[in-house]
Formats: C-alpha cells, sequence, structure tokens
C-alpha cells in the first residue's frame, strides 16, 4: 500500500477524524489546539487501524516524537536510532511552543 496515497484516501478522513473527535482537537502531548494531525503509533494494521494505533498530536510535538524519541524515516520503514540525544541537546533544538504562553 502507498501509504502517502492511502493518507488522501476516504478511509484514512474517515478514521482521522474520528481520532480528532476522540481527543477533543487536542494534541495529547502538550494540550496544544494548532497545527494538529493524526499520528500513527503503529503501521501493523495500515489501512484498517483501530482508533487506538493513532493518537492526536500537534506538528511540535510529532516532530519530537521522530527527532527526539529517535525515530528515524528509513525507506518507509520506522527505526529505533542507535544513539538517543542527550536532554541538553533535546533542550537546545527543541523550538519553542507556537502557542503564545507556552
Amino acid at each position: 500500500m502507498n501509504y502517502w496515497l492511502y493518507l488522501q484516501s476516504e478511509e484514512w478522513q474517515i478514521i482521522r477524524l474520528k481520532r480528532l473527535k476522540k481527543d477533543n482537537y487536542t494534541c495529547q502531548r502538550c494540550g496544544c489546539k494548532h497545527e494538529l494531525g493524526v499520528h500513527h503509533l503503529t503501521y501493523e494494521r495500515l489501512g484498517h487501524e483501530d482508533i487506538d494505533d493513532l493518537l492526536t498530536i500537534c506538528a511540535r510535538c510529532h516532530n519530537d516524537e521522530y527527532f527526539f524519541g529517535n525515530l528515524v524515516e528509513a525507506e518507509e520503514a520506522m527505526v529505533i536510532r542507535q544513539a538517543p540525544v542527550t536532554q541538553k541537546e533535546y533542550e537546545q533544538a527543541r523550538p519553542r511552543c507556537h502557542q503564545i504562553g507556552a
């Protein structure tokens, strides 16, 4: 299955909307209500996801999940980086929240 085409499908849009509604249109990591997306926690059932395979997450936290969570994309498969970033690297590299006052 072509992942990028799937994300444009009606099936994906339906389950995506269900997850957004379940999470009250709120990032489940930081509570933000802006720049939301739906993140796959697993790709095992891609195209036939359970709603609990997904998580509403803002763009900033999604980037953190991939970079600071030590995930990298490799040939459309997710793998764990060998060396995790340190807390200092995390604090220096993490962009400021897009929410005022956060």
